[in-house]
């Protein structure tokens, strides 16, 4: 079914300081590149439709600034001062980022970080202070490029085409590269919007981009929304488990293809957009110089191309397509 069973219950961890920093000495870190992971707060207050998380917590909690810190620096011989934080919007509270981007700085920590964030939740100025503390890279979930379908069907929020491009200008003003995040299939969708996210995509100058096509994960809206269009049932999520969808994830579990449009025409939308996207001038010479600097990437690259070329999707998130899709599966089981 949609529920876990056995699961414990009890009560969220108000206090992040209280959780040990994790043993990192239990990695093999010569099989890893030279960067780390941490977060700074736990909980997003938002409903994406498409997200699980409202089924756990939306309470927003975040470490004290001094206990993040201590754990950069605890890292940072090994990753070279090179970090990713994966909160799920960490500028919810900008006074604490503000904070942090201070002590980063007062430390005179050389930091090269990356973030996810929300466009309604950064401003001019909090985006000079954190590129002053090291941020160079922001991940944005846009998801489309219609305002009606991000405001009314995504929930992902009331801004609008012009603020993402005064956003996007900002991160360029303080030399942060942009991130976005993008799904075709969406509840309501048409070809009309799945050109309006196409041509948001080419045309705003972003510097990487993910496309992917709506999945319903138990707990989210997007699950109850498949299960009354009969693309999963209460034996789904079992079924995949047991790996009577067969073997891996991509492309077994089922996805949310909405009526009118048909699951080919998706992913040639995602396969024209990737082609269009990543093999132009400016990736292929970012990425040899990327290459030059650190060789090792060198062979999965070009193996990353030659998949862009032939099949118009990367390597690293093989899309394949299934003679018994996962509907006819889910039906049977």
């Amino acid at each position: 079914g949609k529920k876990i069973p056995k699961i414990q219950s009890g009560q969220i961890i108000t206090d992040l300081d209280t959780i040990p920093v994790p043993d990192r000495s239990l990695i093999d870190k010569q099989s890893y590149d030279k960067h780390e992971s941490m977060i700074f707060s736990r909980g997003c207050p938002y409903k994406c439709y498409y997200c699980s998380r409202p089924a756990v917590s939306n309470k927003v909690r975040y470490r004290s600034v001094s206990n993040m810190i201590d754990e950069i620096e605890m890292v940072y011989e090994h990753c070279g001062g090179i970090i990713n934080i994966q909160d799920d919007s960490l500028t919810i509270n900008k006074k604490k980022v503000h904070e942090l981007c201070e002590e980063i700085i007062n430390r005179k920590l050389k930091l090269e970080w990356e973030c996810n964030t929300r466009i309604d939740l950064v401003t001019d100025e909090l985006l000079g202070i954190m590129k002053k503390a090291g941020c160079s890279l922001i991940h944005f979930g846009i998801e489309s490029g219609n305002e009606g379908l991000r405001k009314n069907q995504i929930q992902k929020g009331n801004f609008s085409n012009k603020r993402i491009k005064e956003v996007f200008g900002l991160c360029r003003k303080h030399g942060i590269k942009i991130a976005c995040y993008f799904m075709l299939g969406h509840p309501g969708e048409t070809k009309e919007t799945l050109e309006e996210t196409r041509q948001m995509i080419l045309k705003s100058g972003i510097d990487v981009v993910g496309v992917s096509i709506p999945t319903p994960f138990p707990g989210s809206d997007l699950y109850d929304i498949s299960e009354k269009a009969g693309i999963i049932n209460n034996r789904t999520v079992d079924s995949f488990a047991e790996k009577r969808l067969g073997e891996g994830y991509i492309g077994n579990y089922p996805v949310y293809i909405p009526s009118g449009i048909q699951k080919e025409y998706l992913y040639g939308v995602m396969q024209n957009i990737n082609r269009k996207f990543y093999i132009n001038f400016k990736t292929f010479w970012q990425t040899c110089k990327k290459d030059i600097m650190s060789p090792k990437h060198l062979k999965k690259d070009a193996i990353d191309l030659v998949s862009l070329i032939v099949k118009g999707v990367s390597s690293r998130k093989p899309y394949t397509k299934k003679k018994n899709e996962a509907k006819k599966h889910a039906q049977k089981t």
